[in-house]
């Protein structure tokens, strides 16, 4: 039956192409119109499954309840110095909480006003006895300081303590550190290079309690422009942009960089932009030539062209129809409508210069054509249409979208090449071929394999077999971390925080039930 009928679409075309023609442009321009018009493209990934399985549903509960730590950007602060990294984290989340055009929150997880009066309550016995210890073993230093914290003081402090040295009071040990660290600082301040001293690093006893912080971080909540291909490219700029006008940068003794969710998912949809131009050129290229040596002539190669571009606008039309907005995934569906859309014109065409070579006319060769292949294109693409239709049943929604457009597009395409190309053949009248279309020089191998075919058989098999057999030595890796380009700054970044067990991304998120403290 639908044999049958594209022997008749073939046939509408033959006798009445302009007829064909201008149907299929109406269709087009429609198309066209409304795919311009209801275009939408979404680069969210959480987009990409559906909401309905479990632990999307715990993802989402867990966002409900703290919305402040969904879609966020984190900037790792590093200082030479505690006090460096603390001043720059300040500045910093400062300026940048007063960007609300890029930024809806901004919050310093290890740090701020809370943190400075209540920080001693979260660290462990040891490491606040030995915080405790330090300050007091500190306050001979520290009292002249708090009067007068300059140059003046620190040496009159040290001044004081000699004589408390003297008078047996302090032992010589106890200021030999500060003395030597203070010494160091001023000899290379001395000499015109840059001279990184700690308080904090110098009062802290050493292999005592923790040392203290040399990294900060700050977690941004920027606005995300989904309808780009990068959302979170403003706010990261907006974020290096604040940087170089506070002066945080490694002349200053401070190192800024930005990694997590927001970031990571930019970088991996920045490598769809790298050489786009320049693949698509080639493949465009690739194609045509495809298309010449299948052919041996501009005009068919214009009309298959032609059929591709019509089919791939009327796909998009369909495909928004059908899901509503492109994803990550479903857009795929254009280099796989067109790669596999245009072997429907390749055989067509090859058929139609055959029994043109034969001596028939055009619209004989076209109905003949449609007559030896209609069967087997129509086969083709009910098999590639079930094949993409495999992808429906799955909670990975980019896929199943994909699989929609995709499976529509093989019967677009079917149909614009047994309509719409058949119609332009007949138009633009292409001349008979002069000899058979192929490569004569491959003729003995295609005699070998005619000759041979139960070897080659064979030997497929047994290669399958052995493959096979190798399936078990096969290794996944599930990391899906590795699918990133190691070399992009938000990944560097991310991999230096894995290595730090304080501050690892890598936990886990347990829901419980609120306990309701008991009724009295």
């Amino acid at each position: 039956m639908i044999a049958h009928r594209i022997q008749q679409l073939v046939a509408l075309g033959v006798k009445r192409p302009f007829a064909v023609l201008a149907v299929c442009l109406a269709l087009v321009a429609g198309a066209a119109l409304y795919a311009a018009s209801h275009f939408a493209m979404t680069t969210d990934t959480a987009a990409l499954i559906s909401p309905k399985i479990a632990w999307r549903q715990n993802e989402k509960a867990v966002e409900t309840a703290f919305p402040q730590l969904s879609d966020v950007l984190l900037v790792i602060v590093d200082g030479k110095t505690p006090e460096l990294a603390e001043a720059a984290t300040a500045k910093l989340s400062a300026a940048l909480a007063e960007d609300t055009r890029h930024f809806r929150t901004v919050q310093r997880p290890d740090g701020g006003a809370f943190f400075d009066r209540e920080g001693l309550l979260f660290g462990s016995t040891a490491s606040v006895k030995a915080s405790t210890k330090a300050l007091i073993d500190a306050q001979p230093l520290l009292g002249p300081l708090a009067g007068d914290p300059s140059l003046r003081g620190i040496a009159g402090a040290f001044s004081t303590m000699l004589t408390g040295v003297t008078n047996g009071d302090v032992p010589l040990s106890r200021i030999d550190r500060p003395m030597r660290t203070m010494a160091a600082a001023l000899e290379t301040s001395a000499v015109g290079k840059p001279a990184y001293f700690s308080w904090q690093q110098l009062f802290a006893e050493p292999g005592a309690g923790a040392a203290p912080p040399l990294r900060r971080l700050i977690l941004a909540q920027p606005k995300l422009d989904y309808g780009a291909l990068q959302p979170g490219e403003d706010a990261v700029a907006a974020i290096q942009a604040q940087a170089a006008k506070l002066g945080l940068d490694q002349a200053h003794g401070v190192t800024v960089r930005t990694t997590g969710e927001v970031p990571l998912a930019d970088e991996e949809f920045a490598t769809l932009e790298e050489n786009i131009g320049f693949v698509g050129l080639v493949m465009a290229a690739a194609m045509l030539v495809t298309l010449w040596f299948a052919t041996r002539s501009v005009k068919i190669v214009a009309g298959i062209v032609v059929t591709i571009v019509a089919g791939l606008v009327v796909t998009t039309a369909l495909g928004l129809l059908a899901v509503g907005a492109l994803n990550l995934i479903s857009v795929a569906f254009i280099p796989l409508f067109v790669g596999l859309g245009v072997d429907f014109g390749i055989q067509i065409a090859v058929r139609f210069n055959a029994e043109r070579l034969d001596g028939a006319d055009t619209g004989s060769a076209l109905q003949r054509a449609a007559v030896a292949l209609s069967a087997p294109l129509a086969l083709a693409a009910g098999a590639v249409f079930l094949g993409f239709g495999a992808f429906l049943p799955t909670d990975y929604i980019g896929i199943a979208e994909l699989g929609i457009i995709a499976g529509l597009g093989m019967v677009v395409a079917l149909v614009a090449s047994v309509t719409l190309l058949p119609a332009m053949l007949m138009l633009l009248k292409p001349g008979v071929p002069r000899r058979e279309v192929g490569f004569a020089e491959a003729a003995p191998v295609d005699r070998w394999l005619h000759s041979h075919r139960k070897t080659v058989l064979w030997a497929f098999g047994l290669s399958m077999a052995g493959s096979i057999a190798l399936l078990p030595f096969v290794q996944f890796d599930f990391n899906p971390l590795h699918l990133r380009a190691k070399d992009g700054p938000a990944m560097r970044a991310l991999s230096d925080l894995m290595r730090d067990p304080l501050r690892t991304p890598n936990t886990i998120n347990l829901l419980a039930p609120m306990l309701m403290p008991p009724r009295r």
